[in-house]
């Protein structure tokens, strides 16, 4: 009886063949069940041979090596068919990704408002889509798709310049639409990403000026007001959302820096004032004078928070106590930062209970 184990369909011959791993195992099985098969069939498999879709070995009971030469020939031929097709087709999977890739980049370009940039992009895909023209592929809807879009892009920033040119018309007409279409939702997010940036840059450079001049509480002033401007902004463009956060974030460690460079710089000069002093008087203090100034700084600080709390400034309290908390930072642990410490967390719960 023939056996009926290892039994695979062969997209070759289109019908199921027993699969073995190697030809000696085939030849095994031919010397071993041919005569039974043969009994049973009248016909029995007589040579074993390699089959490229089933990468083993099956048996045949055709005696004839030129026939099977020109099968594994036809085999081989299909089998290059359907490799070419599957490296052509990822060929263009591939481009189509890093196009599409592309494509989001210039996108967020316009987004930006940085239009020169986002215009060089769109110059480029004019070879892209000559290359995608040139693929030989049946099926092209992918590349319709992402050509339309590409096209597009062109109208959408055309569109943007002359509504940011103040035609005011025109961009009260598309905010009354009930129903806009993706482009005109793209471009009314767009428009809102791009004042929201520039605003924030516009305020980046503003913060830095004012540290220049080593006007720290302002500059804080200044942060307070982006970041409050932010959170009534939250519905803008998420990549362009992310600009405006980073670029805050920027400010701040801006800020960071020179608190730290203003104390350094008291420091040396405490430390200056201290050698020209006697040595003994020096020796006799149990703290530095950098050390005393830090924590007259930070009282003055809770000070000023008093201060602008009874004048109901918040905002300021908020700068006065981030500057307070920063400096607080510096100090060695010991009984004294530990006091100013808590004095600093009782304002703080304080303000967020206002």
């Amino acid at each position: 009886m023939k056996p009926t184990r290892n039994n695979v369909f062969c997209n070759g011959c289109q019908r199921s063949k027993m699969l073995f791993e190697t030809k000696a195992k085939a030849d095994k099985f031919i010397m071993y069940n041919s005569e039974g098969i043969f009994e049973e069939k009248g016909k029995a498999p007589v040579r074993s041979y390699y089959c490229e879709f089933c990468c083993g070995y099956h048996v045949t009971s055709n005696p004839s090596e030129e026939v099977g030469e020109k099968l594994s020939d036809r085999d081989h031929k299909v089998m290059d068919q359907i490799h070419s097709s599957v490296v052509e087709g990822q060929k263009f999977d591939s481009f189509c990704s890093k196009l599409k890739n592309r494509i989001n980049k210039a996108k967020e370009k316009i987004i930006y408002g940085d239009f020169q940039e986002a215009n060089s992009i769109v110059q480029d895909f004019k070879i892209d889509t000559e290359l995608l023209r040139s693929l030989p592929l049946k099926k092209r809807s992918k590349y319709i798709l992402l050509r339309q879009e590409i096209e597009s892009l062109h109208d959408i920033e055309q569109k943007l310049v002359s509504l940011l040119n103040d035609d005011q018309v025109e961009y009260e007409r598309m905010l009354m639409l009930e129903k806009p279409t993706k482009q005109e939702k793209f471009i009314l997010t767009a428009i809102q990403s791009i004042y929201v940036c520039k605003y924030i840059e516009k305020e980046k450079l503003k913060v830095t000026e004012l540290l220049d001049e080593n006007l720290v509480d302002k500059a804080y002033e200044v942060i307070n007001e982006m970041k409050q401007y932010m959170s009534e902004h939250e519905n803008i463009e998420k990549s362009a959302f992310k600009k405006c956060i980073k670029r805050i974030n920027i400010a701040e460690d801006e800020i960071k820096r020179k608190i730290k460079e203003l104390n350094e710089k008291e420091a040396k000069q405490l430390m200056e004032q201290t050698e020209c002093g006697d040595a003994q008087n020096k020796k006799s203090n149990s703290y530095s004078h950098a050390y005393k100034a830090q924590i007259l700084s930070i009282i003055d600080r809770i000070e000023k928070i008093k201060f602008a709390f009874m004048e109901n400034d918040i905002d300021k309290c908020e700068s006065h106590l981030e500057i307070a908390y920063f400096m607080l930072d510096e100090l060695k642990n010991d009984e004294n930062k530990r006091v100013l410490q808590t004095q600093l967390d009782i304002w703080s719960n304080k303000l967020q209970n206002s």
